[in-house]
């Protein structure tokens, strides 16, 4: 694919597309160029981290709430446009499809207790229903503080659970995630009935099958 060509996709398609992202994926130039600025969000595909924590809820101690559970003072339900519009200066971004539903993640570096930690947002066709904070070295991290801190925002009680927890509110929970190399603490709203009916359909996916993957943007806006 030429530059021209290249150019004229991304301005009729969009730079975050789908369509836009699998076209320069084939292309020579567009990998050049795309992997000078972005990366994906993370080793493992959208749907994996989803299952995750929906899969390990049964075997972590749960917490009640009645605070109003949000991911970094961001609405759920937000459009894809709204979030990066609060912030456009993303570390990475990539897109997954799952049969006929578009899945995007976008993500930030920032820096939480003094330690690197990446925020990554989740959008199911196009609406924000996920967010995690990833502490990818599990040693850098006071993993008791960060642990507490929760507790104690959400929750009346004064120590933390011995194992893996979810707090669980009125439409959304938290579930954390010590696997001993890293930390994962995932929001998850549960107060739409379109998106649960979506994901649970995207969930029936086989572990076996290959999703298509998108990584990479040309640049960053």
């Amino acid at each position: 694919m030429n530059p021209l060509k290249h150019l004229f996709i991304k301005i009729f398609f969009g730079r975050f597309s789908y369509r836009f992202q699998s076209l320069v994926d084939k292309s020579r130039y567009g990998r050049v160029v795309n992997k000078n600025y972005l990366q994906s969000c993370a080793k493992n595909d959208a749907l994996s981290h989803y299952r995750g924590a929906v899969l390990s809820k049964t075997d972590s101690i749960e917490v009640k709430t009645s605070i109003k559970i949000e991911f970094q003072n961001t609405p759920f339900l937000l459009s894809f446009k709204k979030v990066k519009g609060l912030n456009k200066r993303f570390s990475c971004y990539d897109i997954f499809k799952y049969q006929d539903h578009l899945w995007k993640r976008l993500g930030y570096r920032e820096r939480i207790f003094n330690t690197g930690v990446r925020l990554i947002y989740h959008f199911i066709d196009n609406r924000f229903f996920f967010g995690e904070l990833f502490f990818s070295d599990a040693s850098k991290v006071n993993i008791e503080l960060v642990a507490l801190s929760l507790i104690k925002k959400y929750t009346d009680h004064k120590t933390v659970p011995s194992k893996n927890f979810q707090i669980t509110g009125k439409d959304a929970f938290i579930f954390f995630e010590n696997t001993g190399i890293n930390i994962s603490i995932k929001y998850i709203f549960t107060g739409d009935e379109s998106i649960n009916r979506n994901l649970q359909t995207i969930s029936e996916y086989s572990p076996f099958t290959k999703t298509e993957t998108k990584n990479d943007l040309e640049e960053l806006l």
